[in-house]
C-alpha cells in the first residue's frame, strides 16, 4: 500500500531530484573553481615567464602566493568557524564559514600578492638590467617597490572597510 500512496511517491522522487540536483550544482561548482584556479595559476605563470624570462621566478612567486594564501585562510578558520579568541574579540562563532567568503578572500589575496609580486620583480628586474649586481638590484628593487606596495595596501584599506560597511 506505500507503493500506491502518491505522498510518499512524490516525497521520493522529490527527494531523489533534489539529491541529484545538489550532486550536480555541487558536481558543477567544483569545476568551476578548479578552472578558474587553474586559469589564474596558469595565467600568472606565463606572464611572469614572459616577463622576467626565468622558469624558476615564476614557480617560486606561485608557490610563496599559495603557501601564504593557505595560511591566511588557515587562520580565518580558526579563528572566525572554530571560535578561537572569541572571548578576547567578543563574538559568537557560528561554527562555520560560507563558502562564498573564502573564495573571494582568496581570490583577492591572490591578485593582490601577484600584483605586488610583479611590482617588486620589476624594481629588481630594471636594477640588474641597468647593470647592478644582484644582492644591490634586490636591494635597490626591495627599496623602490616598497612605497608603491604600501601606497597601494594603505588605498585598498579603505575600500574594504567600505565594502564591509554596505
Amino acid at each position: 500500500t506505500l507503493l500506491c500512496s502518491p505522498v510518499p511517491r512524490v516525497d521520493i522522487v522529490l527527494g531523489k531530484f533534489l539529491m541529484v540536483l545538489t550532486g550536480s550544482l555541487s558536481a558543477m561548482a567544483f569545476m568551476l573553481i578548479s578552472t578558474g584556479a587553474s586559469i589564474a595559476i596558469g595565467g600568472t605563470l606565463a606572464l611572469l615567464f614572459a616577463f622576467t624570462g626565468s622558469i624558476l621566478i615564476p614557480v617560486k612567486a606561485v608557490a610563496v602566493t599559495i603557501a601564504s594564501l593557505a595560511a591566511s585562510l588557515g587562520v580565518l578558520v580558526f579563528v572566525f568557524q572554530d571560535g578561537h579568541g572569541a572571548g578576547l574579540a567578543g563574538y559568537t562563532p557560528l561554527g562555520g564559514l560560507d563558502a562564498i567568503i573564502l573564495l573571494v578572500a582568496g581570490t583577492f589575496a591572490f591578485g593582490l600578492s601577484t600584483d605586488y609580486e610583479v611590482f617588486l620583480l620589476g624594481a629588481i628586474l630594471e636594477e640588474h638590467r641597468a647593470g647592478a649586481p644582484t644582492n644591490t638590484a634586490v636591494a635597490r628593487g626591495l627599496q623602490r617597490s616598497g612605497r608603491i606596495i604600501t601606497t597601494a595596501a594603505a588605498l585598498t584599506r579603505p575600500d574594504a572597510r567600505c565594502t564591509k560597511n554596505g
